[in-house]
C-alpha cells in the first residue's frame, strides 16, 4: 500500500512538471510575437543661434580676442632629441709626437682660446730636434759666407777681365761658383725652415696668464726636450684623456675641445613622416632642463638611411647657444615646421569650441552678444588650426574664454524646473 501511493505521488509530481514547462513554452512564445513597447517620446532642447551674456558676466570672463587670418599653412612635426657636438666645431687633440705629460694645464668645462696651452710634455725627440735646428743654422751661416765670397769673386773678376788681368776662362769659373753658392743657400735655407716648423710645432707658443713656471718653458736651451699641446680652436674642453706622467702620442687623443655656441640636436624622425621634413626649415627645442624657454635652428642634414631598431631616421639641426646652455646629451622635444604648401584662413586653436557635435568658434555681435558658427577645420600646428569652411579672414573671434561662452550657451538649454 505505501509503495503504492509512492509512485502516485511521483506520477503527480512529474505532471505539474509538464504543465509548468508547456505553460512556460506558450508565454515565452507570445512574448516574442508581442510588439516591443514605444520609447518614451523625448525631444532635445534647441540650441540657440547666439548667446547673451551680462557687463558683470563679461567681465569676470577675460575674453581674449583674435583675428582669423590667411596665411601659409605650416605643418608642425613633434619627436624627441638630443643634443650633440657640432662635428665640424670639435677636435681631438694628440700630441705632437711621443712624450710623457708633465704637466696638465685645463679642466674638463674650461673655456679656452685657440693657441693656448693644454698640457706640458717631455717629448722624446725634442732634443734631438734642437740639435738639427742647430746645425741647420749653422749650415746656412756657411753658405751665407760661401754665397758672399763667390759674389765677390766675380765681382773682381768682372772688372779684371776687362784690363787683361784675368783669362775669360776663369771668369766663367766664377760665375759658376756664384750660381751654385747661390743654389746651396737657397737649399740650406728650406732645409732650416722644415726644421724650424718641426720645432715650432712641439714648442709652447707663450707664456699663460697666472703661471710663474712658464719663463723657464719659453727661455729654454737648445737640449731642452719640453714642449706642448695646444688648443686648436676657441671652446670648451670637453674630455682629458690623459694624466701627469703618463706617456703618449699622435695616436691617442689626449683632449677633446669642442665649440659649443652652436650646437647640433639629432631628431628621430618616423620614415612616414620623412616627406615633410626639408633641409633648411625650422625648428623649435625645449628641454626639461630649462622648462617654458625655446630654442630655436633649422634643419642641416636628413639621414640616407634608417635605424633598423626604430624605423627612424636621424635629422641634425644646427641651434645657436652662445650661453652654453644647451649641453651635449640633454635630451628634449623638436617641432619642426613644414609648410604644405597651400594657404588657409587660421584661428588659434583656443577659439574652437565643441557645440552641438561640431567644431564651432564665436564670433562678437554687440555688446555682449556672440553668435557662434559651425566650421570645417583642417591641420592643426603651431598653436593655429586651418579653417576652410564657416568663417573668412579678417572675422574676429574669441579666442581664450571661449569655453566660458559654451557654458553659458549650453545652459541656456537647460529646462527650467521652476
Amino acid at each position: 500500500m505505501t509503495k503504492h501511493r509512492f509512485l502516485l505521488s511521483t506520477a503527480a509530481v512529474a505532471a505539474v512538471a509538464v504543465i509548468g514547462v508547456l505553460a512556460g513554452r506558450i508565454w515565452f512564445s507570445a512574448a516574442a510575437k508581442a510588439p516591443p513597447p514605444a520609447p518614451a517620446a523625448t525631444s532635445s532642447p534647441r540650441i540657440p543661434d547666439a548667446v547673451n551674456v551680462s557687463p558683470e558676466e563679461l567681465q569676470n570672463m577675460e575674453l581674449h580676442f583674435a583675428t582669423a587670418e590667411r596665411r601659409p599653412v605650416v605643418r608642425t612635426l613633434r619627436v624627441t632629441g638630443m643634443v650633440t657636438f657640432n662635428k665640424m666645431h670639435m677636435a681631438q687633440v694628440s700630441a705632437q709626437a711621443r712624450g710623457r705629460v708633465e704637466a696638465i694645464e685645463v679642466a674638463p668645462g674650461q673655456h679656452v682660446q685657440a693657441g693656448q696651452r693644454l698640457a706640458v710634455l717631455d717629448y722624446f725627440d725634442l732634443g734631438a730636434l734642437h740639435s738639427r735646428v742647430t746645425s741647420a743654422q749653422a749650415a746656412v751661416a756657411q753658405a751665407q759666407a760661401d754665397d758672399a765670397n763667390a759674389k765677390t769673386a766675380l765681382t773682381r773678376g768682372e772688372g779684371e777681365v776687362g784690363t787683361g788681368g784675368l783669362a775669360k776662362s776663369e771668369l766663367d769659373r766664377r760665375r759658376t761658383a756664384a750660381v751654385s753658392a747661390d743654389a746651396v743657400l737657397r737649399t740650406r735655407l728650406a732645409e732650416l725652415q722644415y726644421q724650424e716648423e718641426e720645432e715650432r710645432r712641439l714648442m709652447p707658443t707663450g707664456p699663460q696668464m697666472g703661471d710663474d713656471g712658464d719663463r723657464a718653458l719659453v727661455e729654454q736651451g737648445p737640449t731642452d726636450s719640453r714642449g706642448a699641446i695646444i688648443s686648436p680652436l676657441d671652446g670648451v674642453v670637453d674630455t682629458i684623456d690623459a694624466s701627469p706622467g703618463e706617456i703618449v702620442d699622435v695616436m691617442r687623443p689626449v683632449f677633446t675641445v669642442a665649440d659649443l655656441s652652436t650646437v647640433m640636436v639629432r631628431a628621430d624622425v618616423p620614415a612616414a613622416e620623412l616627406s615633410a621634413v626639408r633641409e633648411g626649415e625650422s625648428i623649435t627645442v625645449r628641454v626639461d632642463a630649462y622648462p617654458g624657454r625655446t630654442f630655436t635652428g633649422h634643419v642641416v642634414h636628413i639621414a640616407n638611411q634608417l635605424d633598423p631598431r626604430t624605423g627612424t631616421a636621424s635629422v641634425l639641426c644646427a641651434v645657436p647657444n652662445p650661453d652654453s646652455t644647451l649641453r651635449v646629451n640633454m635630451f628634449g622635444t623638436v617641432e619642426i615646421a613644414s609648410p604644405v604648401g597651400h594657404e588657409a584662413v587660421l584661428v588659434p586653436d583656443a577659439a574652437l569650441q565643441d557645440v552641438n557635435g561640431q567644431k564651432a568658434i564665436f564670433v562678437p555681435d554687440g555688446t555682449g552678444r556672440f553668435v557662434w558658427r559651425a566650421v570645417r577645420t583642417g591641420i592643426s600646428s603651431g598653436g593655429f588650426t586651418e579653417v576652410d569652411q564657416g568663417v573668412t579672414a579678417g572675422t574676429i573671434v574669441v579666442d581664450d574664454g571661449s569655453f566660458w561662452l559654451k557654458a553659458v550657451l549650453l545652459r541656456s538649454t537647460i529646462p527650467d524646473e521652476g
